[in-house]
């Protein structure tokens, strides 16, 4: 019996609508009942309906079985469909569609609602396909009608069936495109532009090991990062600006962390041993998941977008109170890290400079029982070792041995290269005077600071020890002032408080800016230990917002304190000019890896006059370097 049909509308041009008509009305012949639009209500019965969802009979096999759909219209609910359809019913594998077919249309006579009209149809080749097929149809028709009226619950669904990447990566799409058109206020199309960045640089592995929800937040959280960072950069161009988000799994041990940052200079580099060494130093047995870590940088700005996940070595989960601590401390671990890029070395050897030495060691050898004298000087790095250039002047004694005896009887982790051995001189016409040329090698990664940077003047101390310990005593003609350095270093580093012991990669960058050099070896420690605490203060407390620059002072018995900080470098000259006419009396000292660059400066013994009138300089010269701040 022939069924009425209401009149059916669609989008499709004329010449082809009969066509579709035609193909709802098949739809709409299986999921309906005959003559269900006669008679009133008939939108309040459609709708007790919805979603409706059947199938053709089953058969004996081979047989081809049809899935019809029909439902209000909403976005790529027939992909739902047809996914739950093809990959839910046989586990493992998707079942090949000989025909799928949906359509977009509109019942007038019943109002200005959109439906959706779909069928699929899959060929069942064998008893075991059928046997699952009749044992699943009623968990997928329940997940094919939760999924269709809500879009929440099929992304559920999707995501624990075991979404492929081309799914995820749609739902992602979705779900962005949503968030869009919900908080338009803090996200627009540009973020589809971030999350397209980010599908193309990360992999695979990566794609099919995390859920499109974690993704999602992953490129939502980096979008709104870069955001923030370029109009941060807007207002301030020459500062750093981190930004840590820290991202907990349910059910996961590991911890998510995105990151985004700003590079002050073309030469910085931070990767994820940076970043581990950083957490490790806040978390100490964390590890880094492996394909876990995915980095952005855009050519056309300075801003960096990484994020990475991490687990305990032990794969104990990381405890509330490491989160919150980590979250806490993390920022300013990642700008200690930074690693400033250098182009390598290339340097000849000077022979020339070798014989100057030869020369100068020769004269300080002056009676036979002067110990041998050593200049030792850094020669060039390789990719692990650092080389250092050994000139050793000595009294040919009888019975001297040598240098080579010395190294092969005693082992060390220094690599012995000799090259020369001249007489270069006698001692009372009876002893000669003989200097090796030799050059040591010793594996780098131990000097390594935070950000990378080789500390020279702690592996130079390293060498001239083991040096020591495999010769015997010997005077280091040119590390004396380094010895100093080091001495006072270690005594400032013990006289600063508990408080300010993390704070050691600080006092480090502190130490050795203070110039001229020689006030590295001669300051005393208490002096040093007042200026250091009023950096800290400084660097606590940062910059008003509207100043362009700041003045502490501190004045006791002895001495004059003062620190400036400011949002460029360009005081740190101006300053330097100033102080020229105090040469010899004022150490300074100019510390950039903090938010503002911090210039402090110690004035030795100063009278009332003489602090007044170095305090007054000072003003007028930032004064006059800022006037046009104040304009």
């Amino acid at each position: 019996m022939k069924t009425n049909y209401p009149r059916i509308s669609t989008e499709f041009d004329s010449t082809h609508h009969h066509k579709y008509v035609e193909a709802v009305e098949r739809i709409m012949s299986h999921v309906l009942p005959p003559n269900f639009f006669e008679g009133e209500d008939v939108v309040e019965r459609l709708e007790k309906q919805f979603p409706i969802v059947c199938w053709t009979p089953l058969k004996e096999p081979p047989f081809d079985i049809s899935f019809f759909l029909f439902c209000p219209h909403r976005a790529n609910v027939f992909r739902f469909f047809y996914d739950r359809v093809s990959r839910g019913l046989i586990p493992d594998r998707r079942v090949n569609a000989l025909l799928q077919f949906a359509i977009d249309f509109f019942i007038p006579e019943l109002g200005s609602q959109k439906y959706v009209g779909g069928e699929v149809i899959l060929r069942i080749e064998t008893i075991s396909d059928l046997d699952t097929l009749q044992k699943k149809l009623p968990f997928i028709e329940n997940e094919i009608r939760l999924g269709v009226e809500s879009l929440y619950q099929a992304y559920r669904i999707l995501e624990h069936s075991g979404q492929g990447i081309n799914e995820k990566t749609a739902c992602i799409q979705e779900n962005l495109s949503l968030l869009i058109k919900r908080r338009p206020q803090d996200f627009d199309y540009d973020t589809l532009s971030e999350m397209q960045h980010f599908l193309v640089l990360c992999k695979d592995e990566f794609k099919l090991t995390h859920s499109w929800r974690q993704m999602s937040r992953i490129i939502c959280v980096h979008y709104l990062f870069r955001k923030a960072l370029k109009h941060s950069l807007e207002v301030y161009p020459d500062k750093r600006f981190t930004n840590v988000k820290l991202m907990r799994f349910k059910f996961q041990k590991k911890l998510g962390i995105a990151i985004g940052m700003s590079f002050l200079r073309e030469n910085e580099l931070l990767d994820s041993d940076h970043i581990l060494r950083g957490i490790r130093s806040i978390i100490s047995d964390a590890k880094l998941i492996e394909g876990s870590f995915f980095c952005s940088q855009k050519s056309s700005g300075p801003c960096i977008m990484i994020y990475l996940e991490i687990e305990k070595i032990q794969s104990t989960p990381i405890s509330l109170d490491e989160e919150r601590f980590l979250k806490n401390a993390l920022p300013q671990e990642i700008k200690n890290h930074i690693e400033q890029r250098l182009n390598p070395l290339f340097i000849t050897q000077n022979e020339e400079m070798i014989m100057r030495h030869m020369l100068t060691l020769s004269g300080q050898l002056r009676y036979v029982r002067d110990l041998p004298q050593v200049i030792i000087e850094f020669s060039q790095q390789t990719e692990d070792k650092l080389e250092f250039l050994v000139v050793l002047a000595r009294i040919a004694k009888p019975g001297l041995k040598p240098l080579s005896v010395f190294f092969e009887s005693k082992p060390t982790f220094l690599e012995y290269f000799p090259d020369r051995t001249n007489t270069i001189g006698r001692l009372r016409k009876r002893y000669k005077k003989e200097a090796s040329v030799f050059r040591l090698r010793i594996r780098k990664y131990a000097f390594l600071r935070k950000d990378q940077a080789l500390d020279l003047n702690k592996a130079r101390l390293q060498v001239t020890q083991e040096l020591a310990r495999i010769i015997g005593e010997f005077r280091d003609y040119n590390g004396g002032i380094l010895s100093k350095e080091t001495e006072l270093f270690e005594e400032l580093a013990k006289a600063i408080s508990i408080e300010e012991e993390e704070h050691i990669f600080f006092l480090e960058n502190f130490f050795y800016s203070i110039q001229p050099p020689v006030m590295r070896s001669i300051l005393p420690v208490e002096p040093l230990k007042k200026l250091f605490s009023l950096f800290l203060e400084t660097q606590t407390e940062g910059l008003a917002e509207q100043e362009p620059y700041q003045i502490r002072m501190q004045y006791d018995l002895n001495d004059l304190y003062i620190i400036v900080s400011a949002r460029d470098y360009e005081f740190q000259r101006a300053l330097m000019t100033t102080l020229k006419l105090y040469a010899g009396r004022v150490a300074t000292c100019f510390v950039k890896q903090t938010e503002q660059p911090i210039f402090g400066l110690i004035f030795r013994d100063p009278d009332e006059e003489e602090a007044l009138r170095l305090r007054l300089s000072i003003e007028q010269t930032l004064a006059e370097l800022y006037l046009k701040t104040y304009i």
